[in-house]
């Protein structure tokens, strides 16, 4: 007795494979600048515009005005609220450990919270998306 017919069974295992395509998920990469310069350092945030089951909140980092975020995230389709910081130098130093020796750069947080902690940015992500840049708009400040 032939418990399986050979055609058969493999023509379930394919359409079955077929229907298991996975969840689809976006990779892209975009410039953050402000005033047409780039963020040096900082973070970009993607959350989700509305609670979501398949999505979730994603985080880049910013060097030198560029970041990415690649299929390993597992960022989601759709739309989504996006928060940047930014950090410069000051052209200050400050000593790590009193007494040390050893000194860093002192850095400021220079991005207005109505691009991050008061974000109105979004974003709606696809598959096979274009870069996604932004470019933020500060008023320069008086001397």
């Amino acid at each position: 007795m032939r418990l399986f017919d050979l055609p058969a069974l493999l023509a379930v295992v394919l359409l079955a494979a077929a229907g298991c395509g996975g969840p689809t998920y976006c990779a892209f990469e975009g410039k953050v600048s402000v005033n047409g310069q780039p963020v040096p350092t900082g973070l970009i945030v993607f959350s989700p515009a509305a609670p979501s089951a398949t999505q979730r909140e994603a985080v880049a980092e910013i060097a030198d005005g560029r970041y990415a975020l690649p299929l390993a995230k597992k960022v989601a389709p759709g739309d989504y609220k996006v928060a940047i910081t930014g950090e410069r130098k000051t052209g200050k130093k400050f000593e790590t450990d009193p007494g040390s020796g050893v000194f860093a750069d002192e850095r400021e947080q220079f991005v207005p919270e109505k691009y991050n902690a008061r974000s109105e940015l979004t974003a709606t992500l696809a598959p096979d998306m274009p870069p996604l840049d932004f470019d933020l708009a500060i008023p320069k400040r008086k001397p």
